[in-house]
Order: structure tokens, then sequence, then C-alpha cells
């Protein structure tokens, strides 16, 4: 009796800029690897053709390391004129957008391509990200370090405050976005999360003040995945 064969799962182009996962590339995009509702149903996409220019594994690549490329000639306008121009992926309005940037003007014009809604799970471009919020304990700053997101105040002269949201919970790399809807006092989405042994799960993150009065991060409505 002949074995059914595996499934082949397609190569990654990069992470997703909403949830982390991977981008794989699909028949008319390159999409979410968790754009299944059972996986977490998101919903960024990069258009394989955008103005009449089909954009390539490598390209798409580039994009989601926050790189802009190009330029390209061969768009196709609105009114069937050609034009050339560089393509970069950007956030706005909590929409990730394929943006035409215009080298010899400087000017960044909207590409002719869907807009991903992010939701809680925005996340910007590194060079974009200014704010991870405010420390629920005692009111600094909060800056990134190695391993998690703390407060400004750690040091004793500044106080000593211990706050601190770990990177990585369960197998989940939080995502900038993540600690601004955290610190904000707000509840994220549902992810995927692994256990010790190797099962997944799903949950919501939320801060919450323990028994002795110290903040930590907890899982709401965890459900089995």
């Amino acid at each position: 009796m002949e074995s059914e064969p595996e499934e082949v799962q397609p190569e990654a182009v990069g992470r997703c800029p909403l949830c982390g996962r991977d981008v794989v590339e699909g028949y008319k995009t390159y999409e979410c690897s968790a754009k299944r509702k059972a996986d977490g149903g998101c919903g960024f996409v990069i258009w394989k053709k955008i103005s009449g220019k089909r954009i390539s594994p490598g390209a798409a690549a580039m994009l989601l390391n926050g790189k802009p490329v190009g330029p390209y000639k061969g768009f196709i306008s609105k009114k069937k004129k050609r034009f050339s121009a560089s393509l970069r992926l950007v956030c706005e309005d909590g929409n990730w957008v394929v943006r035409f940037l215009f080298d010899n003007s400087g000017q960044i014009s909207k590409a002719r391509t869907k807009p991903t809604p992010s939701g809680d799970a925005l996340k910007e471009s590194s060079e974009n990200i200014k704010d991870f919020g405010t420390c629920p304990a005692c009111g600094g700053k909060i800056i990134k370090g190695r391993r998690g997101y703390g407060c400004s105040n750690w040091k004793a002269r500044d106080g000593g405050c211990r706050f601190v949201i770990w990177e990585m919970i369960s197998g989940k790399r939080l995502t900038p976005a993540n600690i601004r809807t955290l610190t904000g006092g707000k509840t994220t989405r549902k992810y995927v999360f692994k256990t010790q042994n190797g099962g997944k799960f799903r949950a919501k993150l939320k801060l919450e003040k323990n028994p002795s009065g110290r903040w930590e991060t907890v899982m709401l409505e965890r459900e089995n995945y």
C-alpha cells in the first residue's frame, strides 16, 4: 500500500509585518501563511502585479525587509502612460500598502494595489517606530532590550523599575505593535502559541497586575489549536 505524498510547503519569501509568520508565494499574491482563519486569519498580501508590472519573489523579499526596490521601467498609469519608479512597503493609517517612490523628485505616491488591514497587529518599519508606550508600573518610557521591552527607569538612581515584556512568549515573537497594544491597556487579537511538548494553542495577550501587585503578560481566551 502506497503512502500518501506529503504536502509540499511553499518556500518562504520573507516575514509578515503583521503577525511575524512566513510570507509565501500564491497564485496572484505573496501572502501570509497564516491567512486561514484557523491560523489567525492574517490578511497581509503583496500583489504580484502592480500597475501592469510583475513583482518578482526577490523584489517581494526586499520589500518585506523594509528596503526599496527599483527603479523599474514599464509601470502603466490609469491614463495608460508608462512611467518608471521604485517601490516600497509602508504603513499608513493602519494599512500596509506598496508605494511608488520617484527618486528624482522625492515624491511618494500610492501604488495601485489593495491595502492590507492591520488592526492591533500593526507593525511599522523599524525606522518609523519611535514609541513603544508608557510603563504601567511607574510611567517611564518603554525601551527595547536584547530579550524584551523594559522600562527606561530600570537603573537604581531612576527608581529601579523592573517592568518587562519578554519579546518571545511561548514561541510567539511579539512585534512592536503588540507591545504598544499591551502598554496601551488593550488586548491583542488571538495568536498561535506553542507548549513545551510541541503542542499548539491560541490565545489573546493582555497586561494585568498579579496578586503581588506586579504587572505581567497574561493569556486570555485560551483554546486548543
